[in-house]
């Protein structure tokens, strides 16, 4: 199994995952569970301009993603504890908005906001 080691900026210097690898759904997946276990919820543009918005994994390469598709992986890691706020916008507009009364949470730091 995979395992995140750290978060880095969306544009440093590690190799990056290939979505269309045959061993992309494990990184998918490692993502999803650390998201639900750390309680990370970030939309998708802190993903892209944050600090620390992408995941390094313990091979040294980091994940990134469109707006659309974080989205879709905040989905996986969130659906449970949205209700149906999620099925009346749509988890794909502009990257999961983080529904009202669920704080942000950004990995690593111990900062919330919402």
């Amino acid at each position: 199994m995979k395992k995140i080691v750290d978060w880095v900026n969306f544009d440093a210097d590690y190799p990056e995952v290939d979505e269309c690898s045959d061993e992309y759904a494990e990184y998918e997946s490692t993502l999803v569970a650390y998201l639900k276990e750390h309680k990370i919820c970030i939309n998708g543009f802190d993903h892209q301009h944050g600090e620390r918005g992408a995941p390094l994994f313990d091979d040294g390469k980091k994940l990134t993603a469109s707006m659309r598709h974080w989205g879709a992986i905040m989905y996986k890691a969130w659906k449970d504890d949205c209700g149906d706020v999620t099925e009346d916008m749509g988890y794909s507009q502009f990257a999961w908005w983080i529904p009202e009364g669920m704080p942000k949470k950004y990995p690593i730091e111990n900062k919330t906001s919402g």
